[in-house]
């Protein structure tokens, strides 16, 4: 019974199309299998809907899912008309359905239905196959109704459900199935054997004629010539389908075989299935039979069955009808005996009567026969044979004993096996990515010093380190990826071992991982995996169970996946076989099918010697993607026939085919080399060349390179045809990227692609070596080019001379100029300059005629298109004239084995060729560096001279017509040599002038040992001569160093000789820009933003709400320059500037302070004075926004942060889990964990209200925060990430309270700083949602505000301390006053080295240079800082903390330093002055100290010797009112906290916000 079901995982859509009129969709999916049809449920009034349903389609036949399609249809339910809406659909292919182990969630872009429809979005699905028999297909749903119609019409015409007929399977080719390995490790939901479809059979074009015999045609490249012999030749053979013609099939009369791509070979095959009643031939009455099938000279044998009267061989022999010299076929069964064998009987058969089958006839049936006697009576015993006539097209030719495959040396059932035919399926490959982030409690084994800890990954034969790191705490960190290639199935375990490098040599090991490969997560795209923590175990024990039971406290955090959105490259990226990706799921249908016959072999070159004479036993192998073949081994034969088909699905034509010839040395006695295979030669076939139904039947010549030279091999006679099934689908591939889409979302290295690749190939070969008959290693090395990185002379001649004839077209047209300029054929250069005239005077035909001429050519070049496939040639690879010396330092070993002496000379003439490539580029960069010079002053001349030319050539160039000076400029370059001198002209003269900084180069003088002899003469004198050519050899030393500079002069001309209009175009344009950027009366106070240190700027100018350009710096790492990135931002500036500016530089940054401070005393009038406890007219209401908004955020806090469990910060309603060593009330809370934090006790407020009439302030408890962090370390589009907040805002304006007041009495709590919510256009981090217009009114509390914009309002941070009561309070008062405070200063944080405006460095130099020892220093880089109670227990004992701007200007740390007793001294007044008007008092000298960080930077200024200055009586005055009047005020109580005497940040944000919300009613009012 047939279990194979077709699982479908609907898991969720997002960024959906609103369909019905109210900015939302209703949406349903409706899926369609196999004629099944399933519906999801309805997802009222949302663009993101979450299903996660799961269905199952019932298979009715297995052997045709690769021609099913899944189409999934998106819908908007539209209730009122009992309607619906087309959203999108998406289709899969039966070729991309995967086992349940194998599937992902994978979210697929909708795609439209018909030219007209308007679709967004993406649609999560997860699709697999499974045969669990306790899983029940789903219930499909009714059939259409009425109401339907017109959408069941369009599913009926759109969902086709393809069902070859018989007539089409009858027809099928004939094709290798993969069946899969019986010893996979399987899942719950078991693999399946699907069964591969069958290709269909492709016609080729027909031609009526009569048979003609074989015709050979020599054909010549195109290319740079080379000798005859090594040229590939065109051939007209006789194959199943009829004699080929020129790619063309003339059908003979006899029926077409499907091996249509060789000549027909008519085999005797014999199977010899069992035996019954033979009788006893020992005394003993036992029998040791065995068969022998013997015609003419050929013979045959079974293996013996040691005492059994009733044995079973199953064993099918193959005898070559051509080589048959009887007529008579004897079967003949013997007792196997020490000395002689005994006869038994036999059976005969005359072969005039033996009948012929031909595929797809079924197999014949075997059949008893009686045995005979010597005499041909009949005697006791039967025998159960089958005999009959067939071709290498018979399903039992791969497995059956070949009579021209019989070696003579060795007919044992081992030698058979290794001499079959084979086809051989590569295992799938896997890229394994571990980030090993960091580990914790690590025990070394000596505790007087710090361990240097690295980690070392095993994976097979892979091992990997990471770098060594002292711990000098309880974490270390590394934050290192370590890539490897695994295989499936999954052997070998991913073994992490953490050690410790004791000494030189010398390492203990502290834990170690062992990490089963089936159980790690499975990735085929960018999408974050969950780190995970791992016990290490004690490496002493050696037992598995032992090491499970014996664990210990040592932590390590990685990051393990299985990549499958790359294609893991195993072969050159030259010559790649197969491009798709690991993951199935995201297999595209195949283009078409590759039919390959490989006929025979002529004239190959003996690689052994057998009997006195040479000989060799070749067999072919050919690769294409995963598929690799192996022909069978014809033995003793120097022109061996083949003739076999085989056949491939191409998925991508910029691949290639590749057939390699080799000698099988694994029969009889081994050879000089050991038992490694021989090769011979091989072919490439690039599938883009192939035409399309065309056959190719071409011998081709087998080209290896010796030591000696290039060497002929002989000739590889093959055909090949390549049918494309979906041309649109080819020319759609045309479009797509190379590689898959991993490969340039995250792109490897060149390092780490070369050491992949070599792992990949030695796992391939491994793998396949273990197949039977073994597929050797060093074939599959020679397949897959595996040495193709080593330096080679040669191929560096040949890379050279090929980027010459590609240049050589534009030093053709610039030769052809130079005679059009120098007036050699008169009638050309005036029609030139009449083309010339056109096209300046109507430039709009410009392009059109390039193109118009490009298509020309293409089509004048279509005749002489090549008509075979390009193979290897001699002359374009230099080998035709390779110098002996050079091929000996290619063939040489890595590292090499030759003489001192030789490799001197060799690297003596590497430094002269790399001598040559050194002045070429020092003459680019030098003319280069003159260009640069033109504007740079350093020579004050010139520079004068070429500025004061720019500023004539711009007032000309401004009245003067572009076209008119285009034409001059044109009738100037080609005027007529009597017009011209010899000498250079004036600008080149000018150009050459200018310095370049070649003289502040440094140079040596090499010594040159012999004097009297010339360096160059010495390496490339005759015997080591870089000769290219025989013809080319022959040129003088003279002209050849011409030829090799020929290059460099022509750059240079092309460098000197750029158009002076080009140039002040450009000069134009920069002139023009920094004009712009210097002028206006615009002054910027710029402050350092939290994203990648970038300054933004708070700006000013003479006019209130004026655009301004804002300038923003960034300042990177990577770069020393700072580039302007202009952004547009309104300045919303509710205070009038005055209308008598004056415009200087100075009153302006003042008045933009004031604008700063009449908004914080604005800010400031709104603190509610006197008893808040009355809520009589002060009612609060808090929304019930749907899950998504809030809830939903949190539930996603697993994959937020990819390096930490941000979980664990949003536990216990947000405050984290309690630090037990503080006390009570303090808690691992993160800084982002205010919005939960806030919603929870808004909850519980006194004043809240349910009726909305009742209320006078809304609070949205909207988690924007979390939002952006969800999206943050995600790779979406920045329409994904404003997604929820336009969504937001769209169910607010649906709300009567939002209508009635525009939002001006709604609150936002944002846990982010206020850049974050308000992306520009030209960075990707955050949102847009506070630049929205419907976002102006409402008040946003945020741990840090924008200074310009009214309603941003800024509250504390979070910080640890969370107190329930008056009670805890105090406690804490009492215990930071009664705190010893042993340092003066402390510093908790870490350096910025990408931002070289920030004085972090200064202060930590300044710091750990104290001699005085009163600066402590915390380095947050070790990650010494992830631990709470490090930080508090450091501010504690430390009079002043210092906190200067970090990633942006607010930080934590001031009211962690604050809550802590420590005065904080401050370096910017955007750190908390400007910030904070609710919390910090306008005077911010009684409880900080204020250090200009100007001083600081530019050196004028300790900050340890300004902070000793302050006395010890200031100091106790700060910290009196730091700890009893704001300490209440800057911590938020927990959500059930009950304050009496104090009141804590909530309740003063509360409070003021209420009496903000009153003084709006009452202004209102009046």
């Amino acid at each position: 019974m047939n279990n194979l079901k077709l699982g479908v995982d609907v898991v969720s859509a997002h960024n959906l199309m609103p369909k019905d009129g109210q900015g939302s969709s209703s949406a349903f999916v409706e899926l369609y299998f196999d004629g099944q049809k399933f519906r999801t449920t309805i997802k009222e009034k949302d663009l993101n809907p979450v299903w996660n349903e799961s269905f199952y389609f019932n298979i009715s036949d297995p052997s045709n899912l690769h021609y099913l399609t899944l189409d999934v249809y998106i819908y908007n339910n539209t209730k009122a008309t009992n309607s619906r809406s087309f959203l999108g659909k998406v289709s899969l292919t039966g070729t991309s359905f995967v086992p349940y182990s194998d599937a992902v969630v994978l979210h697929y872009p909708v795609e439209k239905r018909g030219i007209f429809s308007r679709v967004r979005g993406e649609l999560g699905l997860k699709v697999y196959i499974t045969d669990d028999p306790s899983i029940k297909s789903s219930i499909p749903v009714p059939s259409v109704e009425s109401t339907h119609k017109d959408a069941s019409l369009t599913h009926d015409q759109t969902v086709p459900n393809p069902v070859p007929t018989g007539s089409e399977k009858a027809e099928a080719r004939h094709t290798f199935h993969h069946l899969p390995n019986p010893n996979h490790p399987q899942h719950q939901h078991q693999s399946f054997p699907v069964a591969v479809h069958q290709a269909t059979k492709y016609g080729v074009d027909e031609m009526k004629s009569e048979p003609q015999p074989p015709k050979l045609v020599r054909m010549y490249s195109s290319s740079p010539a080379q000798p005859v012999d090594f040229a590939l030749k065109e051939t007209s053979p006789f194959l199943g389908g009829g004699q080929v013609v020129r790619g063309r099939v003339i059908r003979s009369d006899k029926t077409a075989s499907t091996y249509d791509l060789v000549e027909q070979m008519q085999f005797l095959f014999v199977r010899v299935v069992k035996a019954r009643e033979l009788p006893a031939m020992d005394v003993t009455g036992s029998l040791d039979p065995y068969v022998e099938v013997k015609i003419g000279n050929y013979k045959g044998v079974t293996k013996h069955m040691e005492k059994k009267q009733n044995p079973e061989w199953n064993v099918v022999f193959a005898f070559s009808r051509d080589r048959m010299q009887a007529s008579v076929l004897e079967v003949v069964v013997k007792d196997k005996d020490l000395v002689k064998d005994d006869f038994v009987g036999r059976a005969r058969f005359d072969l005039n009567e033996v009948p012929m089958r031909v595929p797809p006839d079924s197999p014949l049936a075997p059949e008893w026969y009686r045995l005979e006697d010597k005499k041909g009576e009949k005697i006791k015993g039967e025998l159960m044979l089958a005999v009959w006539i067939g071709t290498q097209a018979d399903e039992a030719f791969p497995d059956a004993w070949h009579s021209d495959s019989a070696t003579p040396v060795d007919s044992s059932a081992a030698a058979s096996t290794l001499i079959r035919s084979k086809v051989y399926h590569a295992p799938r490959l896997w890229y394994v990515r571990v980030n090993i982030i960091e580990a914790q409690d690590l025990v070394p084994t000596e505790k007087n010093r710090f361990p240097d800890v690295y980690v070392k990954v095993h994976i097979g034969n892979q091992v990997m380190k990471t770098k060594t790191v002292q711990a000098r705490s309880l974490t270390t960190l590394w934050n290192e990826d370590l890539l490897f290639v695994a295989a499936e199935p999954f052997e070998d375990h991913l073994i992490l071992s953490v050690e410790d490098r004791v000494g030189p040599g010398k390492d203990e090991i502290l834990g170690r991982v062992i990490i089963p490969l089936s159980t790690v997560d499975r990735r085929a795209d960018d999408r974050m995996i969950h780190s995970r923590w791992y016990n290490l175990e004690k490496p002493i024990a050696v037992d598995v169970d032992q090491l499970k039971k014996e664990k210990f406290s040592s932590r390590l955090h990685l990051q393990v996946c299985l990549d499958g959105g790359y294609h893991v490259l195993d072969e050159s990226t030259h010559y790649s076989s197969d491009l798709r990706p690991t993951a199935k799921q995201l297999w595209k249908p195949s283009i078409g099918v590759l039919e390959l016959g490989i006929l025979n072999a002529v004239g190959l070159h003996p690689m052994k010697t057998r009997d006195g004479k040479g000989t060799s036993d070749t067999y072919c192998v050919a690769k294409y993607g995963h598929k690799w073949i192996r022909t069978r081994t014809i033995v003793d034969n120097l022109c061996p026939r083949y003739n076999e088909q085989y056949t491939w699905e191409v998925f991508d034509p910029a691949t290639v085919l590749t057939v390699g010839v080799f000698d099988n040395s694994q029969l009889g006695e081994k050879g000089s080399n050991g038992n490694k295979d021989l090769k011979i030669g091989k072919v490439r076939i690039r599938i883009s060349t192939l035409e399309t139904g065309r056959v190719y039947t071409h011998s081709y010549p087998l080209l290896v390179l010796h030591p000696s030279g290039v060497k002929k091999m002989g000739e590889l006679h093959m055909a090949i045809r390549f049918s494309c099934t979906s041309f649109v689908n080819m020319l759609y591939i045309y479009s797509r990227p190379l590689l898959p889409k991993m490969h340039y979302v995250r792109p490897f290295s060149v390092m780490q692609l070369d050491m992949l690749r070599h792992q990949a190939v030695n796992i391939v070969a491994a793998r396949l070596g273990r197949a039977e008959p073994p597929l050797r290693k060093e074939v599959v090395e020679y397949m897959s080019d595996v040495d193709s990185h080593l330096w080679s002379m040669r191929r560096s001649k040949a890379n050279f001379f090929r980027l010459m004839s590609i240049f050589s077209g534009l030093f053709a047209v610039g030769k052809w100029f130079g005679d059009i300029c120098m007036w050699r054929n008169p009638i050309t250069t005036v029609l030139v300059h009449v083309l010339f005239l056109m096209l300046v005077c109507f430039p709009e035909l410009i392009l059109p005629t390039v193109f118009l001429y490009m298509f020309l050519i293409g089509v004048w070049n279509f005749r002489y298109r090549p008509r075979y496939p390009p193979h290897m040639n001699t002359r374009i690879s230099q080998a035709d004239a390779v110098h002996p010396d050079e091929l000996d330092e290619e063939f040489d070993t890595f590292p090499t084995s030759r003489s001192p002496e030789l490799v001197r000379l060799r690297y003596d003439r590497l430094r002269s060729v790399a001598g040559r490539i050194q002045t070429v580029v020092g003459d680019v960069a030098t003319q280069g560096e003159r260009v640069q010079s033109l504007l740079s002053w350093r020579d004050p001349r010139a520079t004068a001279i070429f500025v004061t030319f720019c500023l004539v050539a711009a007032l000309v160039l401004y009245v003067t017509p572009f076209q008119v000076i285009a034409a001059l400029a044109g009738f100037y370059m080609m005027r007529h040599p009597r017009f011209r001198y010899r000498l250079p002209s004036a600008p080149i003269n000018f150009f050459r002038r200018l310095p370049a900084r070649t003289d502040s180069m440094l140079w040596n003088h090499p010594r040159v040992e012999n004097q009297e002899q010339n360096l160059e003469e010495t390496i490339l004198s005759p015997e080591m001569a870089i000769s290219v050519s025989k013809k080319r050899s022959r040129l003088p030393k003279k002209a050849e160093a011409e030829e090799l500079g020929s290059f460099i002069s022509v750059l240079s001309k092309l460098l000197c000789r750029i158009p002076a209009v080009l140039l002040v175009l450009v000069l134009l344009f920069l002139w023009s820009s920094s004009t712009t950027i210097i002028s206006g009366n615009i002054v910027h106070v710029c402050v350092s933003s939290r994203r990648l240190n970038n300054l933004y700027c708070l700006s000013a100018g003479t006019q209130p709400n004026f655009e301004i350009p804002v300038s923003i710096v960034h300042n990177t790492s990577s770069s020393t320059s700072t580039t302007p990135e202009m952004v547009d931002v309104f300045v919303e500036n509710p205070v009038p500037i005055a209308d008598n500016s004056t415009g200087n530089e100075r009153d302006e940054v003042e008045n933009a302070v004031k604008i700063v401070e009449e908004q914080l005393r604005a800010h400031r009038s709104w603190t509610a004075n006197g008893n808040t406890g009355d809520c009589n007219g002060r009612g609060v209401f808090v929304y019930d926004l749907p899950p998504k908004f809030n809830k939903e955020l949190v539930d996603h806090c697993y994959d937020m942060i990819p390096w930490m469990d941000f979980c664990k910060y949003l536990s216990n309603e947000a405050l984290g889990e309690p630090i037990l060593k503080l006390g009570k009330g303090w808690h691992q809370t993160h800084q982002y964990s205010l919005e939960p934090i806030f919603h929870s006790r808004v909850l519980k407020h006194p004043c809240r209200v349910y009726n909305q009439n009742e209320a006078k302030l809304f609070y949205v408890p909207f988690y924007g925060g979390l939002d952006i962090l969800r999206w943050h370390f995600k790779n979406v589009s920045s329409d994904v990430k404003d997604t929820l907040g336009l969504e937001l805002i769209q169910w607010l304006e649906s709300q009567q309270p939002w209508i009635r007041n525009s939002g001006k009495d709604h609150v936002f709590v944002l846990g982010k700083i206020s850049w974050d919510f308000r992306r520009n256009n030209k960075i990707s981090w955050g949102t847009r949602f506070l630049e929205l217009d419907q976002m102006q009114n409402p008040i946003k509390l945020l741990i840090e505000r924008q200074p310009w914009h009214m309603n941003d309002i800024g509250i504390p941070h979070p910080t640890h301390f969370h107190p329930h009561s008056d009670d805890d309070i105090i406690t804490w008062q009492l215990k930071i006053m009664r705190s010893k405070r042993k340092n003066l200063v402390s510093f908790a944080g870490a350096a910025r080295p990408g931002a070289p405006e920030n004085i972090r460095s200064i202060l930590i130099k300044q710091c750990t240079s104290s001699d005085t020892g009163k600066c402590q220093f915390l380095n947050c880089d070790s990650g010494d800082c992830r631990q709470p109670e490090s930080i508090i227990e450091l501010f504690m004992e430390s009079e002043f903390c210092l906190q200067p701007p970090g990633d942006s200007p607010t930080r934590k740390s001031v009211f962690d330093s604050l809550v802590s007793g420590c005065i904080p001294v401050l370096f910017d007044s955007f750190t908390a002055y400007y910030q904070y008007p609710w919390h910090l008092p306008e005077d911010h000298t009684r409880y900080s100290v204020f250090i200009d960080q100007e001083d600081v930077r530019s050196m004028k200024m300790n900050v340890v010797e300004r902070l000793m200055k302050v006395s010890v009586r200031e100091r106790e005055d700060m910290r009196r009112y730091i700890v009893y009047e704001l300490l209440p005020g800057l911590v938020y109580g927990d959500s059930s906290s009950e304050f009496d005497k104090f009141q804590d940040a909530f309740s003063i944000s509360m409070n003021n916000l209420l009496e903000r919300i009153s003084r709006l009613d009452s202004t209102s009012v009046n």
